[in-house]
């Protein structure tokens, strides 16, 4: 038998304590990985006495570590940057339902229309029934259900009927509800139509997140379903050990993040219609870097925050890791460029542009931002989805000029974001995207 992984899924949330699991509050896309328990087959070595086979066999200490690749979405990123760094501002703006307008013209005397909603279409409704007798006809379907249509206004024909999605389909935006007039009579030439007078969007935010001093990072649960069939798991007490982002100029934006999880539960329900990011993606067509306030004329990017946690923390009289302890944090950015002149080798080399020789002392420090905007505005705003990276202070590591054959001379840049306190944050993620809270 047969699995096919891309009927797998799974989902991510923060929980308000360890120990404690909640439901998956985002699901991703991925492109592949798997947070599976790494565990030993235990041997004795060769011993006087026996035989030339392997007399006794234990299962050693499991540890529960992964890692995802999948496209960069801002809804995901949001969250795995707040698993990642700890602490988020989120500003948000509220949602709006959707309001549609159905409106008889023509006149007609007599006869009945029809409404289609998500596939489904009422009985015949009169043509000069009241907002009341409507808005049954639309609850009626089970693609709109009790309590989640308000209808005002009519009767018709000479009063348009206000349809107002409320209940489970308020705060977002629907299509359109198509009308079929065919059965209206009299009059001259009776029609009806659908317009939409408010457009419906779900609540949207600006989410500034920045590492966090605190000595732990949130704990997170991770709900793992592998094919269709296969097998389900929860992991709880999970931590982000490593998230990266990273593009060229002719592709996707792709992230990828590692975790440890304390446990696992095997056989674990996975969620139906689960809240899958579908947000817009980022392209490398997009992205822009800037080191001190110019653009580097750059062919591919990375950004990784590393928390360094050890997935071998085990203890005497368990099998299981004992914490997640984060150590140093490491932040590096690096980009690919085809420069324009000596200036950035000389400046990363020597410790500055102008120089003619190499000089002692520390390192060249900058600015660095990375800035990346969806081509679709946010649903409800001319604002597009986005992401932005800005470090205030930024050592540039020095790096070899390789000439190779008639190849364009390019040069790997790495960085190293730097904080020397009390000064800010040593990052600062800045996403906007459609939730109003990362949680």
């Amino acid at each position: 038998m047969g699995f096919t992984s891309q009927q797998g899924q799974v989902g991510f949330a923060i929980q308000g304590s360890k120990g404690t699991p909640v439901a998956a509050t985002r699901f991703a896309r991925l492109r592949g990985g798997s947070l599976g328990g790494d565990r030993e087959l235990l041997i004795p070595d060769p011993e006087i006495g026996g035989n030339r086979d392997v007399p006794q066999a234990y299962l050693g200490p499991i540890a529960f570590s992964g890692g995802y690749e999948f496209y960069a979405r801002s809804e995901m990123l949001a969250l795995l940057f707040r698993g990642a760094f700890g602490t988020t501002a989120d500003s948000n703006v509220a949602g709006q339902s959707e309001v549609q307008t159905i409106t008889i013209t023509g006149t007609p005397t007599g006869g009945t229309f029809t409404l289609t909603f998500r596939g489904q279409t009422t009985a015949g409704i009169a043509f000069n029934a009241d907002n009341a007798t409507v808005e049954t006809a639309l609850e009626g379907l089970s693609t709109v259900g009790s309590g989640n249509a308000t209808v005002t206004g009519g009767p018709g024909p000479g009063t348009p009927w206000v349809v107002t999605f409320s209940g489970a389909l308020a705060d977002q935006a629907i299509r359109p509800i198509t009308a079929n007039g065919a059965g209206l009579t009299g009059g001259t030439n009776p029609t009806i139509a659908v317009a939409e007078t408010t457009p419906g969007f779900g609540p949207r935010g600006t989410h500034v997140l920045t590492p966090s001093d605190a000595a732990s990072l949130p704990w997170m649960t991770v709900e793992e379903a592998i094919s269709a069939s296969y097998e389900s798991f929860r992991y709880t007490d999970a931590k982000v050990s490593r998230l990266r982002i990273e593009a060229d100029a002719t592709g996707y934006m792709m992230g990828q993040v590692d975790m440890i999880a304390l446990s696992q539960e095997s056989g674990f329900t996975k969620q139906t219609n689960p809240p899958i990011d579908v947000s817009p993606m980022f392209l490398g067509q997009q992205v822009l870097i800037y080191w001190n306030g110019v653009q580097l004329p750059a062919k591919s990017f990375f950004f990784e925050v590393q928390n360094n946690m050890e997935d071998n923390d085990f203890r005497l009289g368990d099998f299981k890791l004992g914490d997640l302890t984060e150590k140093r944090r490491q932040f590096t950015m690096g980009a690919t460029i085809r420069p324009s002149d000596a200036a950035l080798w000389k400046e990363a080399t020597y410790g500055g542009s102008a120089l003619t020789s190499p000089r002692a002392g520390r390192a060249s420090y900058g600015t660095l931002t990375l800035v990346c905007n969806t081509f679709e505005d946010v649903q409800g705003a001319d604002t597009p989805y986005s992401i932005a990276v800005e470090a205030p202070t930024v050592a540039m590591a020095p790096f070899r000029v390789e000439p190779r054959g008639d190849d364009v001379i390019e040069h790997d840049i790495e960085f190293t974001l730097l904080r020397d306190d009390p000064i800010p944050p040593a990052v600062t993620v800045t996403i906007i995207n459609d939730l109003a809270n990362v949680e």
